[in-house]
């Protein structure tokens, strides 16, 4: 591991106590909560850093289907990830082995799912683990790192893989939430991970760029975190999704109702690979879609109980029923 941290003490003097990342405002085991899946047209708010920062987030509606648990627990797959002390899950979206002691916190990898890769896990050498950060970080530390390991997922076909990581506290401002809660001295932490690979249709890169906001006085997991996932296959990108999650419940998109009604039908076969079929009382006048897990619509404007599914590429879904106002979902697998 080639690692190098530069830190700046240039602004010490201006940082109040509590304002940096320190073993004592480290995560545990059985922290949890709830955040709200946010639109992902938000922006990264990437170049709103420094002290006095302020961040407005304020005007970004919620997605269907937005409640995703946030959470962190004792890492029992250590067959995979025997390096990590804990994982750290959103709901159907990522899930980050890390490993936390006094003096730093490192990753073991990562795992979620992907529509053209299938489930892609990242497992890093014995030894060699991501570094993210070393206590205490304060404002404007940088550490970057250089590291290895094992790549997989559908089509990969040398796990083996490099990767890079610049890890930044970046920015103390004012965080606005929503039109009633703004919240001050929140910390930015902002990491940037890319991943090489080789897949069968060539090389492959993997990119994760995210922010997550803190403030310690109340929680130690994020008020606010933005993700954004890249894929790159043999030099066209593949996907590209933004993950947006506010601990603070937006307001809803024009027309859909806040409360999600008790699901009055069901979808079988679940994994499925060519078709669905819904079960229940279908009237005609519903609208029907299919939405991937940033919450875009893949298809949309269905009619019947059967759907052809074929085209979709494998990844997890979501099913909704819209009739007057309310809105039904079910998650299903395309294999």
């Amino acid at each position: 591991m080639k690692k190098s941290l530069l830190l700046s003490f240039c602004v010490l003097a201006g940082i109040s106590f509590g304002q940096s990342f320190t073993a004592a405002n480290e995560y545990i085991n059985s922290d949890t909560q709830q955040m709200y899946l946010v639109d992902s047209a938000a922006p990264s708010l990437a170049t709103v850093a420094g002290a006095g920062a302020n961040w407005d987030y304020s005007a970004y509606l919620k997605m269907q289907n937005p409640l995703r648990t946030y959470q962190i627990t004792n890492n029992t797959n250590t067959a995979l990830f025997p390096n990590a002390n804990k994982i750290v899950s959103v709901q159907g979206i990522l899930s980050t082995y890390i490993n936390s002691s006094a003096s730093n916190r490192s990753s073991d990898g990562f795992e979620f799912t992907d529509a053209a890769l299938g489930t892609v896990r990242a497992n890093f050498s014995a030894g060699d683990n991501m570094n993210i950060m070393d206590y205490d970080f304060v404002l404007n530390d940088n550490s970057t790192d250089i590291f290895s390991g094992v790549l997989t997922g559908n089509g990969v076909i040398n796990p083996a893989c490099s990767g890079t990581s610049t890890s930044t506290f970046d920015a103390i401002g004012t965080l606005k939430l929503s039109a009633t809660v703004t919240k001050t001295n929140v910390q930015r932490h902002h990491l940037y991970t890319e991943l090489n690979g080789t897949s069968i249709l060539g090389p492959v890169i993997l990119k994760i760029n995210q922010f997550e906001y803190y403030d310690f006085t109340t929680s130690k997991l994020p008020l606010f975190s933005y993700t954004n996932l890249k894929i790159v296959l043999n030099g066209s990108q593949a996907t590209n999704l933004n993950f947006v999650l506010n601990t603070v419940d937006p307001i809803s998109f024009v027309g859909i109702n806040d409360e999600i009604s008790k699901n009055a039908f069901s979808i079988y076969p679940n994994p499925a690979n060519e078709e669905l079929t819904i079960s229940g009382d279908l009237t005609g006048n519903e609208n029907i879609s299919i939405t991937d897990l940033s919450g875009k619509k893949v298809l949309f404007s269905l009619s019947d109980n059967k759907i052809n599914i074929s085209k979709l590429n494998a990844g997890i879904y979501f099913l909704n029923i819209e009739k007057d106002g309310q809105v039904s979902q079910e998650k299903f697998v395309k294999k």
